[in-house]
């Protein structure tokens, strides 16, 4: 996929894949066919996208690149400039948005946060249209009394829950009872109206005023930052609705919408980003960026310590005796690792190159040999922060621990494509899944689900909220699993009721959960179904059925 600019060339997307027997390592660079490819350097490129997958779960190697391939979805496919500032801005439960500055000297982005989700919404609307002043009238009378209403009040999964409200205020005949019911149970989930927004419903315009609000704010941003390193979307509504909003127009209709200046749009490269971890992958590159960064002080304290000339080069000789007067052992380790030049001397690249090789240990014995003049070059005990005691009672350690327990039982559930054929249906029927803590007696507490035991052993489940199929545990979390009828109480909604409480094989519970069925039958042929595979993983493993 390419497209060439305006005069000059165009970045040329390649795919490179490195496929061992156990996974496949998978990099997506942009590359300027300019750029001239040099004995001894690194090929020309920039990396945009790499992913490891585990080739087990997946059929075939193209399967593998439409998975990473579909991370990262070019909207307007202008070449990104090397160098060139980058936006971001990501509707989840805010609003936020952040920019990235490269450093002159090194390249490294450096990223600045910001506020910008909090600016004012302006309306916008073709000729004498009054919609979004309309939205913005509604909003100023529920949130702020008459005076503002922040951007995202509207670009925002609550912002699409305000948008509902504000169209069903204004056309109550067209609102549907039934979702309606629904919405006013959890006015703040989003998802209720993106899986009724069908042709014509006022959920469907709730999401196309998101959509125009949303490209307009996305097109705000980038006059703001000129980000012709690229303006990346994100965030979770992003996510979920990153095919709607691909397809549909209104958000790109929006953010090219800028009158004078839209041709300055036109240079920008526009992204959406349907990868979930970029917090990972973000932390990860800051770790490592601290990691150079932190060599080079101290490789840097170390060069100048034995500078004593500040010629700004060692020569081998010198260095050898400075170090030997301080301890042979450090100096032989260090003179290993050193290249001279043909003069027999050491610049500061050449140092830092050789001192980023050397051992933790032997860094901080060197720290000690040359200690550092610079009194701000590491924090005294007594300057930093002691841990706090708070939290540290018995009671306080139970909730974390409870809150713990909750946050894995459900990071570990993921989605899965319920086509493929180890995921497809053995067994399938509805259930009604109790709300955590919630009244039994209460109907509106039991959610109808869609839940089935795959051909691979694994429980899954059709979630609403994400409206996709997803894995709730696998075979093997039944292993050591709570697996039992429920003795309802007196007035419960659901007489037919059974407890599912997975285990994972390091003994930590996930959440416990409670179905009711329609009929002691199917309860018991749940039961019989989950003990079955119990017992198979059991056997399996070596275990005692």
């Amino acid at each position: 996929e390419s497209a060439l600019p305006r005069g000059g060339h165009a970045e040329k997307l390649v795919l490179a894949a490195e496929c061992g027997r156990t996974v496949c390592k998978l990099r997506l660079y942009g590359v300027d066919p300019a750029e001239p490819m040099v004995q001894g350097r690194a090929p020309p490129g920039r990396l945009i996208a790499e992913e490891t997958y585990p080739n087990i779960a997946f059929k075939s190697f193209s399967e593998i690149v439409r998975l990473f391939l579909a991370q990262v979805h070019r909207l307007h496919d202008a070449p990104a400039h090397p160098g060139g500032n980058i936006a971001v801005i990501g509707a989840g439960r805010g609003l936020g948005q952040c920019y990235l500055v490269a450093d002159p000297v090194s390249g490294h982005y450096r990223c600045y946060p910001s506020e910008g989700g909090h600016a004012e919404f302006g309306p916008r609307g073709a000729g004498s249209e009054e919609l979004q002043l309309d939205l913005l009238r509604f909003l100023k009378v529920r949130f702020s009394g008459w005076s503002r209403i922040s951007l995202e009040r509207v670009v925002s999964g609550t912002g699409i829950c305000n948008i509902y409200d504000f169209l069903a205020y204004r056309d109550p005949a067209k609102v549907d009872p039934n979702v309606q019911k629904e919405h006013l149970k959890s006015p703040l989930d989003a998802g209720i109206i993106a899986r009724n927004a069908y042709p014509g419903s006022i959920c469907e315009m709730a999401l196309k005023v998101f959509a125009s609000c949303y490209g307009a704010a996305a097109g705000t941003l980038a006059l703001f930052v000129q980000p012709f390193g690229g303006l990346y979307l994100t965030g979770g509504v992003t996510r979920r609705l990153g095919d709607w909003l691909l397809d549909e127009g209104s958000l790109l209709g929006a953010y090219f919408d800028k009158g004078r200046l839209s041709p300055l749009l036109d240079k920008v490269p526009l992204m959406v980003v349907k990868a979930d971890n970029l917090a990972e992958r973000g932390a990860h590159l800051r770790t490592v960026q601290l990691l150079h960064q932190e060599i080079d002080n101290q490789g840097r304290r170390l060069f100048d310590a034995l500078d004593h000339r500040r010629r700004g080069k060692l020569h081998m000789i010198d260095l050898e005796r400075a170090c030997a007067k301080v301890n042979d052992k450090l100096a032989g380790r260090l003179l290993m690792v050193l290249e001279a030049d043909d003069e027999g001397k050491v610049d500061w690249p050449r140092f830092r190159k050789g001192y980023a090789r050397l051992p933790y240990q032997l860094i901080k014995e060197l720290a000690v040999a040359f200690p550092s003049t610079d009194a701000d070059a590491s924090l005294r005990k007594d300057e930093l922060v002691p841990p706090t005691e708070r939290g540290s009672d018995e009671e306080s350690q139970a909730k974390l621990a409870e809150i713990l327990r909750k946050y894995h039982s459900r990071s570990r559930r993921k989605y899965i494509d319920p086509f493929e054929d180890k995921n497809s249906a053995v067994f399938k029927t509805i259930v009604w899944k109790l709300v955590a803590n919630a009244d039994p007696s209460d109907p509106a507490a039991w959610l109808e689900r869609d839940f089935w035991i795959s051909k691979e052993g694994s429980v899954c489940f059709h979630s609403v909220t994400e409206n996709r199929a997803m894995l709730y545990c696998s075979r093997a979390d039944l292993y050591d699993a709570t697996i039992e009828p429920v003795e309802v109480p007196p007035g419960s909604a659901k007489p037919w009721v059974f407890k599912l409480q997975p285990r994972l094989r390091d003994g930590s519970e996930l959440q416990a959960t409670e179905f009711a069925v329609p009929t002691k039958e199917c309860m018991l042929y749940w039961l019989q179904q989950l003990r079955r595979l119990q017992v198979e993983e059991r056997a399996s493993s070596g275990g005692n059925a």
